[in-house]
């Protein structure tokens, strides 16, 4: 489990948001992010914490910053 819950509920809506502003699904954006799909879903359920250089490619696909990923700020 993650060690943040918070941090995973804003994970989560950030990539929700990517999937949305980009039409696709978590298949899809693991691709575009280039995480593996099982590694990404195990990031958006919690099981795991992804590591900065994965957090990195998420932000940047999503365009949200890490801030707001990791502490809630816009």
């Amino acid at each position: 489990m993650a060690a943040d819950e918070n941090i995973t509920k804003r994970l989560r809506l950030a990539i929700n948001y990517g999937i949305e502003k980009k039409e696709t699904n978590l298949k899809g954006a693991a691709l575009a992010i280039g995480i593996n799909y099982t590694t990404l879903r195990n990031y958006y359920t919690g099981k795991t914490d992804p590591p900065a250089t994965a957090l990195k490619k998420i932000c940047s696909w999503t365009r949200i910053k890490p801030e707001y990923i990791l502490y809630g700020r816009k």
